[in-house]
């Protein structure tokens, strides 16, 4: 071997492992839940990893290049998702999700170009059986274990636990679903052709029992209409007529849902149905909108609260694909993913081409090493002995299932494999009409490999000649671009999300009183929030963990009584400017506004209490509760079906002696009423019950804010021997403190008072 043929064979390797290793991490990891850095870092393996195969060719003759022609679809689209980072209000998410998809386009181009269709598919297939088998444990073994936490957990994550529906690495069970309903029907396809009923038999019923402990019923939908489509490509010759029949199909159901009252009905038989029904029509005045620009890649959460009904639903995703992309990137952004998925349908169902030459499998040694170091690395992050188990028990599993499906011999035949790629890609393309996926990167990792799978399998790439200058000139464009991404941005990014993380801990361990030393929590969140804020200064939640730390700094000193009263005012202006920093990076987010408000208005307290002694605080507190106003009318504005919403824009325009507060406190009342007829019933969406009381007492019902009031305290204190009773609603009224203002005080103490009486 040459020195030249070493240098490429080397980089070849690396490029491999880097592909492989990206893509299992994307498929162990949850996008959602990782952080802007360490996907960033994830998603960096594809582009050293196309430089490395790149420099390989560039130190040779050249390389040639099978084209695809997926290519220029995913630029298209990845380039259109760049652009909308300028029209983005909240551009890191904007920015964190086009880079995701620039990535995918280069991951796509290493699938076809580095691994190869047979280690591809079983690498896929590997992966499929071991995230199966993770669900199944998750459902037998771990889910028991933390049933004892539903008790005590907020109504949600309970409703979560109880239910039992494994997730395995992704966000939720529907996207588990999404990920099964993809990769079953192309491991059915693969038993067909390698003749292997009994062993891929058994991994397609572990992989089905997985779908159906996942709940979800979209799933098994879309891996029936995958179904029906495998079987109809297996009985009609003419595929064409196949997919002519099923898009006018699919189009006339989508389109019977979207815009027919089917919806409406669906919805009131349906509570999944109901939530997605406020979820698509919120999006229609988004796209009406901005029908060409979008709002921005993955702004749609900030825009959906502008644009809901008064149905008390929250999300932070539209659960249809291609409604959200549609909002987000445009009309030209929804048919540049419509280019990518009808290419992938068109090449699936074209008689097969000359074939792609196989290439030759690395040693099982080579991909050992990969899964050793990932199963490594989960021990290295487990928290107990069960996570150490689990990762170990898992990277086993993947590597035994690569074993096996590698000892089988090539099959004579790739029918059964393709038609269920079709078969799979349609029931992605089906169940992305009712959740999201996309937005989920291991499933939209792995529907890019599915698209390379299906390029590979269908062979006649056009083989095109790069000389080495064209290599050399790509690798230097790749390693100029992925050096300072790699080396300044990632561990910065990174660090901000490690710091993120330890500020939130402090912040929960103050606030639920668990802390033995507030002081040092405090002054812990303060110093990890400022300085992700220096390693990430486009991460609004660092200012807004801040502005947290500093105003229980405030609160610290002027509870102290603080000599200096200028270190009291530092702390002041530092947590409104931080709030401020927040909102400018985000300034569609409804919550900084009020939280911002919520500063204001207990600073006007504070400079209130100040002011039967001097002109400039009560001119202080005059000014705060005019920038109160402001705020929360714009948190108002910005979210206007939230009853907080609505009741705080109520007190301080009753601060202000505005009739207009009337109004707001009787929608208050309304909105909070909705959300107690919602299934989930959720407690923050309601107000509680002093804040219930103020509306009607505002309204003219005093009679029944005060039965309110004492059914609430008698139901609190309900059996409780007379002096744990009187210790009970001691600290019922201090958790009130906040609400007790502007004339509640004496409503509370007597319905407090008229308890006690009867408790002697």
């Amino acid at each position: 071997m040459t020195p030249d043929a070493r240098w490429t064979s080397l980089f070849d390797r690396t490029a491999l492992f880097l592909t492989l290793l990206g893509f299992l991490l994307r498929e162990w990891t949850p996008g959602s839940t990782a952080g802007a850095g360490l996907n960033l870092f994830i998603h960096l393996m594809f582009w050293i990893a196309l430089t490395l195969w790149f420099a390989g060719r560039a130190t040779a003759s050249g390389a040639d290049y099978r084209f695809t022609g997926f290519e220029f679809a995913f630029l298209a689209f990845a380039a259109l998702a760049l652009l909308s980072v300028q029209r983005a209000g909240f551009r890191l998410a904007a920015l964190e999700q086009a880079l995701t998809w620039l990535s995918f386009a280069l991951f796509f181009v290493l699938c076809v170009q580095v691994v190869g269709r047979r280690l591809l598919l079983s690498t896929l297939l590997a992966t499929l059986v071991t995230i199966s088998l993770y669900a199944l444990i998750q459902k037998a073994v771990l889910f028991p274990l933390i049933q004892p936490a539903a008790s005590t957990a907020n109504v949600e994550m309970s409703r979560r636990i109880l239910t039992n529906e494994p997730f395995a690495t992704f966000i939720g069970p529907n996207q588990l679903a999404g990920f099964l309903v993809l990769l079953l029907p192309v491991l059915l396809g693969s038993a067909i052709d390698a003749r292997d009923y009994k062993g891929r038999g058994a991994a397609l019923a572990l992989g089905m029992l997985a779908l159906a402990f996942t709940g979800s019923l979209g799933g098994w939908v879309a891996l029936t209409c995958g179904g029906v489509a495998m079987l109809a490509l297996w009985k009609i010759p003419k595929r064409n007529v196949v997919a002519g029949l099923g898009a006018a199909a699919t189009a006339v159901a989508v389109a019977l849902l979207l815009w027919s009252p089917l919806l409406a009905t669906v919805a009131r038989h349906s509570h999944s149905m109901h939530v997605r029904e406020v979820y698509w029509r919120a999006t229609g005045p988004m796209i009406a909108e901005a029908p060409f620009r979008g709002v921005g890649l993955d702004n749609w959460q900030d825009h959906y609260f502008q644009t809901k009904s008064d149905v008390q639903q929250e999300t932070k995703k539209a659960h249809n694909d291609y409604l959200q992309i549609l909002a987000e990137t445009g009309i030209p952004g929804l048919l540049g993913l419509l280019g990518i998925l009808i290419l992938g349908l068109r090449k699936a169902l074209a008689a097969e081409s000359a074939p792609e030459p196989e290439k030759r499998d690395p040693s099982p040694w080579f991909i050992a090493s990969i899964v050793a170091l990932l199963s490594l690395l989960g021990v290295l992050q487990a928290a107990d002995l069960v996570g150490t188990s689990l990762s170990i028990v898992l990277g086993a599993a993947w590597i035994g299932v690569w074993l096996w499906l590698r000892r089988d011999p090539t099959p004579t035949s790739t029918t059964g494999t393709r038609i269920g790629l079709a078969g799979g890609l349609i029931a992605l393309m089906v169940h992305m009409v009712v959740d999201f996926q996309l937005y989920e990167v291991g499933v939209a990792a792995a529907l890019v490999a599915v698209l390379a799978l299906i390029a590979l399998y269908r062979g006649g790439a056009a083989a095109v000649r790069l000389p080495k200058a064209v290599c050399g000139a790509a690798t230097a464009l790749l390693l100029a671009l992925t050096a300072p991404l790699l080396v300044g941005v990632t561990p910065r990014a990174m660090a901000a999300d490690n710091e993120i993380e330890e500020a939130r801990a402090a912040l929960a361990s103050l606030e639920s009183g668990g802390s033995a030393n507030p002081t040092k929590m405090i002054s812990d969140a303060i110093r990890v929030s400022e300085s992700a804020q220096a390693h990430n200064p486009f991460d609004p939640e660092a200012y807004q963990l801040f502005a947290r730390a500093k105003f229980h700094e405030w609160d610290l000193l002027q509870r102290a009584g603080a000599r200096e009263g200028r270190t009291v005012e530092e702390s002041e202006g530092t947590v409104l400017q931080a709030l401020e920093n927040a909102i400018r990076l985000r300034p569609l987010l409804s919550p900084l506004h009020y939280e911002k408000a919520q500063a204001h208005r207990i600073f006007r307290r504070y400079y209130l209490k100040a002011g039967r002694t001097s002109e400039m605080a009560a001119a202080k507190a005059a000014e705060h509760l005019r920038l109160a106003i402001e705020h929360q009318r714009r948190a108002y504005e910005l979210y206007p079906t939230y009853c907080r919403n609505a009741y705080l824009l109520a007190r301080v325009l009753e601060i202000a002696k505005d009739p207009d507060a009337t109004r707001y406190y009787k929608e208050a009342l309304r909105l909070s009423e909705l959300a107690g007829k919602e299934l989930e019933d959720l407690d923050r969406l309601k107000l509680g019950p002093v804040a219930q009381a103020r509306c009607l007492r505002a309204v003219g019902k005093p009679l029944e804010a005060r039965e309110l009031l004492d059914g609430y305290l008698r139901q609190a204190v309900q059996g409780l021997p007379a002096k744990d009773a009187r210790e009970r609603l001691e600290r019922i009224v201090k958790s009130y403190e906040e609400e007790l203002e502007e004339g509640m005080t004496p409503v509370l103490k007597d319905a407090v008072d008229a308890i006690i009486r009867d408790l002697k």
